[in-house]
């Protein structure tokens, strides 16, 4: 009889449940299997991947400001090929497992009909904001999930002596999210807090205090400082430091584009604000672990909304991290009835149009494998044994191609887009033109500028360039861009 309560529970605690997310993952998500153009930082971080194989080094050979945890995902993605269907598989699993672990933690505060619905909310809100490939918050969701979890646990677990072990896991889980991106710091503030609190609680003596603190601190940084010291060791310390934690100040992004985004982003999150609203008067009028349990997850939320907030671009891809707490905070109003019936079809709907739509806008928009295919196969045509430039284009045509770089300023905006004209440590017309001294093979570039963004003073250098030692070998669609493709004469 155990044995069999044992065997039901499971299946409908953890079988059904977890099936349930793999198959709305695998739906969702499978229309853009194999499609190399999903979104231009993914296109780049497989580029990475793939180059670091052939000794190239991030922020050395090639740069960028993201952690080398990113990078080192996508590294892992291309150890058996070129890496697109693996890193997109990848991350359709991780995207399961991070929505069965959003209903195992909201289990803690709602009822399990609540909390599937949580679950499949937050893979159809993926596509909303252009999760459906391998976003970097794609892949770190899933381990501040697994920490915010095990925080819970050890908040409302007895007092057993393992405080600061476990905490030195949960911290340690938070450190590696941050090397996959930085602005988890806020989440980790919050918890590693949230922990101190239970450390207070338990009485402990101020040097039993800072231990703890020092320890959970110590816990964080590790993966982080980790990656310092082998670039130290390399001699490229201030290389790292500027392009890990300096170089995001020097961007300079239009106000009200940043607004805009912003007000799109909110507005298509009604749902959750409105299931925000319920669970917080219902809050109100609960007692106990619940309340507390309650409280955890609204300030998780209000942490995860401040490193959303602080740095202002707002681009859709940056709610992606705020959708597991919404998501859980909203589980407690998913399975209301009565006059709160509507919360749940409406969010799966609103999620289900919204991220359908998105999807097949931005695969009209970026192109398919068709087009991206046809222009590598041009490029190659005419490398012979040169290196190529992607000026505007996607960086997936340097994968395809296998071309080497001429500069390590590959990701096209660093050179082309007017926020990064301070950002780069460097002279972004000084790079371009020691780009050009390279004499690449083949360059590529965008038929029309964009007036708004595009640094018009990098422009002009490349379309001299271009006029003096280039030929145009032929124009390309992709997706409802016109690029122009240029050999050297």
């Amino acid at each position: 009889m155990i044995d069999e309560y044992r065997a039901v529970r499971w299946r409908s605690d953890w079988l059904w449940p977890a099936l349930l997310f793999i198959a709305v993952a695998l739906l969702s998500r499978s229309p853009m299997f194999g499609n190399p153009v999903i979104h231009i930082d993914e296109q780049f971080y497989l580029l990475v991947g793939q180059r670091m194989h052939a000794g190239l080094l991030p922020y050395i050979d090639i740069w960028d400001r993201k952690p080398i945890g990113l990078f080192l995902i996508y590294w892992a993605s291309t150890l058996g090929g070129s890496g697109i269907y693996t890193y997109q598989l990848a991350a359709c699993a991780v995207a399961a497992a991070t929505a069965f672990m959003i209903y195992r933690v909201a289990l803690r505060i709602a009822e399990p009909a609540g909390a599937m619905v949580a679950g499949v909310g937050y893979l159809l809100f993926l596509l909303t904001f252009r999760g459906v490939g391998g976003q970097s918050p794609v892949f770190y969701n899933l381990i501040v999930v697994a920490a915010v979890l095990g925080t819970m646990r050890v908040l409302a677990g007895p007092k057993d002596g393992s405080l600061l072990l476990k905490g030195m896991g949960i911290m340690l889980l938070l450190g590696v999210a941050i090397q996959v991106k930085y602005s988890v710091v806020f989440e980790g503030i919050f918890i590693g807090l949230a922990l101190m609190w239970r450390c207070w609680r338990e009485r402990a003596s101020w040097a039993a205090l800072v231990l703890h603190a020092f320890a959970w601190i110590a816990c964080a940084l590790l993966p982080t400082g980790a990656a310092l010291a082998y670039y130290a060791f390399l001699g490229e310390t201030g290389t790292f430091i500027h392009a890990n934690f300096l170089s995001v100040f020097g961007r300079e992004e239009p106000l009200w584009e940043g607004w805009r985004r912003l007000a799109i982003s909110v507005a298509l999150l009604t749902p959750f604000w409105i299931a925000a609203v319920v669970v917080t008067r219902e809050a109100s009028l609960a007692t106990g672990q619940l309340r507390a349990e309650l409280l955890f997850v609204r300030s998780w939320t209000v942490a995860a909304t401040l490193g959303y907030l602080i740095f202002g671009s707002y681009y859709d891809h940056y709610v992606l991290p705020l959708l597991p707490p919404l998501a859980i905070l909203a589980a407690p109003a998913l399975a209301r009835h009565g006059k709160f019936t509507f919360l749940a079809p409406l969010l799966l709907l609103t999620g289900g149009i919204s991220g359908g739509i998105k999807v097949y806008s931005e695969f009209r928009k970026e192109g398919n494998r068709q087009q991206v295919e046809h222009i590598s196969a041009i490029v190659a045509e005419h490398l012979n044994g040169g290196c190529l430039h992607v000026f505007e284009g996607p960086p997936i045509i340097y994968s395809l191609t296998g071309a080497c770089v001429s500069t390590r300023f590959v990701f096209p905006s660093h050179l082309n887009h007017l926020k990064e004209a301070r950002a780069l440590g460097a002279s972004v017309s000084d790079a371009l033109k020691e780009m050009l001294a390279q004499r690449p093979a083949v360059i590529i570039v965008d038929s029309e500028a964009k007036p708004s963004s595009s640094n018009m003073l990098t422009r002009e250098i490349l379309w001299l360039a271009l006029g003096d030692r280039y030929r145009l070998v032929a124009p390309a669609q992709l997706g409802r861009r016109k690029l122009l493709i240029f050999a050297l004469r």
